[in-house]
């Protein structure tokens, strides 16, 4: 098991023990999400992800060179089960009539699967917490919604195609591991937050050519 002593005063997990939780995608930042939970102390969450691992996967995201061929959920299985985390894989991709969790930390390619799940699962008594994550290799976007009021405001900057994300500055192929390290943080401090019933913000942009940074609150 990890031990939390460095940081049980800043988040202690037992304050979400027994809460369900998910990382859906795990590329860039999911990875990196997934990898946080388990030294953060969590017992067990959930990996969504049907992918492997090709080698172009190994520079920005939490793999290395020995994993390409394997699937990226069943690696961060193997991670958490060295370190006391029971992470439960699923090959497959995740659709809005699967059972919803506690807390999601969406991180899912598909900009249609996370408007689908978004609008499904907040809407029931089951999921308090949504994280989402986006990044393009300078910017990185990530939103906190743990109410129904939350919905619509998120959907204004989120009702865009597949297609449309491709061109967007947070839709980018272009992408560096730093960047997607800054927008995990992010995705955890959100939870950190939560948990101890601190200030959040719903919508926090970071830029890092040019440095700037920007907060609003639904």
């Amino acid at each position: 098991m990890i031990n939390t002593a460095r940081h049980i005063n800043v988040f202690d997990p037992a304050k979400i023990e027994g809460k369900s939780i998910c990382v859906i995608g795990a590329g860039a930042t999911g990875s990196r999400i997934a990898y946080e939970l388990i030294k953060l102390g969590i017992p067990q969450f959930d990996v969504w992800d049907f992918d492997t691992i090709e080698s172009h996967n190994v520079g920005n995201q939490l793999f290395n060179i020995e994993d390409i061929g394997k699937y990226k959920a069943d690696v961060i299985a193997d991670l958490g089960a060295r370190n006391g985390c029971k992470v439960i894989p699923h090959i497959k991709a995740i659709t809005a009539d699967d059972n919803p969790y506690n807390i999601v930390f969406m991180c899912a390619d598909d900009m249609s699967i996370r408007q689908e799940i978004t609008k499904k699962w907040l809407r029931t008594a089951t999921t308090k917490i949504l994280i989402e994550t986006r990044m393009s290799f300078n910017e990185v976007r990530v939103y906190a919604l743990t109410k129904m009021a939350h919905i619509k405001p998120w959907l204004e900057v989120s009702s865009y195609s597949n297609e449309q994300s491709e061109e967007s500055v947070c839709g980018s192929k272009s992408s560096v591991g730093a960047t997607a390290s800054i927008a995990s943080m992010y995705a955890i401090w959100q939870l950190i937050n939560i948990v101890n019933n601190k200030q959040i913000y719903n919508e926090i942009i970071a830029s890092m050519d040019p440095m700037d940074f920007l907060t609003r609150k639904f």
